[in-house]
């Protein structure tokens, strides 16, 4: 006789024949209708003779809500021991199946508001999801479905500003990327925007960041340039999208990223190529229109090239802020990358 842990998932129905609406949850992932306690097999046991340790909102079968949203409920590492079964158990899981889950480099997925709260974005599953902390510690709750489950959505960015929220992110739609956007305010999330329903077949990589109140940036890559729009009113309306002077070289690897600096400002970090086969980190600021761009890789020591990946932060009192630059770059003395820091 094999011993394990047997689940049950409360059904739409009651069973004809045991008057409770309970159906077993099948280890072996075969989902034999009508199975009930005294039906089970062997093989529905967990781990049982499929050596099925996992029951996660990823897992085979998963614990999300049948044929509804996922759960958040996950046990790992199901075992018998004795007479006994052992299992950890998590009510708000964090998990995704993608490697790109918080990609790419310069688009922000944590952010901390002023009450002391974690908001969090992510992809999994082809979808963009939601979570926030009250404490950071893990206990990650209010999993909530940005996207509308078309799938092929990556790489959100997410900003704050007195207990808003805003986030941007892509989708791939075979041809061509679409561009999103949505607030959370008041209390709730309002409906998804359409910023670049044609962006190009190249991954835009939208970034977002709120340099004042009210006042919201976003920069992403369309079609060999990096593209801008701007709100006024927190998102209700935007800008027509536009193109940044001087970025038509960016290259595959580009990787906008910008915060606040100063009143009003915004600065923006991206790779491109200015000198052919050599990759750079540039800056621009945007005030009332955007700067030139501050190549933040000149007069760097010769043996350091393949500029690339660039992030940007702020530091400083509410009167100046400071803008921080790292990024990686290839170091021919060490033969190796190496990370790199400008404080503008």
């Amino acid at each position: 006789m094999i011993k394990g842990l047997l689940i049950f998932h409360c059904a739409n129905t009651v069973h004809t024949q045991t008057l409770l609406n309970l159906d077993v949850v099948e280890a072996n992932g075969i989902d034999e209708v009508g199975q009930f306690i005294g039906g089970c097999k062997n093989a529905h046991l967990f781990p049982g003779p499929t050596n099925n340790t996992a029951f996660t909102p990823l897992s085979n079968p998963s614990s999300n809500i049948r044929y509804g949203p996922r759960s958040g409920f996950a046990l790992t590492n199901i075992a018998v021991n004795g007479s006994g079964v052992s299992a950890n158990a998590y009510i708000n899981y964090l998990i995704s199946n993608s490697a790109d889950a918080t990609a790419a480099n310069g688009g922000r997925k944590l952010v901390r508001d002023g009450t002391g709260k974690y908001h969090l974005v992510y992809e999994s599953e082809g979808e963009i999801y939601y979570q926030y902390s009250t404490t950071g510690n893990g206990n990650w709750l209010g999993l909530f479905r940005l996207s509308s489950g078309n799938g092929s959505n990556k790489y959100p960015c997410l900003a704050e500003r007195s207990g808003s929220l805003f986030v941007v992110w892509q989708r791939y739609t075979g041809s061509t990327h679409v561009v999103y956007h949505r607030r959370y305010a008041s209390g709730a999330w309002g409906s998804t925007q359409t910023l670049d329903s044609n962006a190009g077949a190249n991954a835009p990589l939208p970034v977002i960041a709120s340099p004042a109140a009210n006042e919201l940036m976003v920069v992403y890559r369309s079609g060999g340039n990096l593209k801008w729009r701007r709100s006024t009113d927190n998102g209700s309306s935007w800008s027509t999208a536009a193109t940044i002077s001087g970025t038509a070289l960016n290259s595959p690897t580009v990787a906008p990223a910008k915060t606040a600096w100063g009143a009003n400002t915004t600065a923006l970090a991206y790779a491109t190529n200015v000198i052919p086969n050599t990759s750079n980190i540039l800056l621009h600021y945007y005030n009332s229109g955007w700067s030139a761009a501050y190549n933040l890789s000149f007069g760097l020591p010769g043996n350091l090239s393949q500029h690339a990946n660039p992030s940007v932060a702020a530091s400083g009192d509410l009167a100046y802020w400071h803008p921080h630059t790292a990024w990686d770059a290839y170091d021919s003395q060490y033969a190796n990358r190496v990370i790199l820091h400008k404080a503008g």
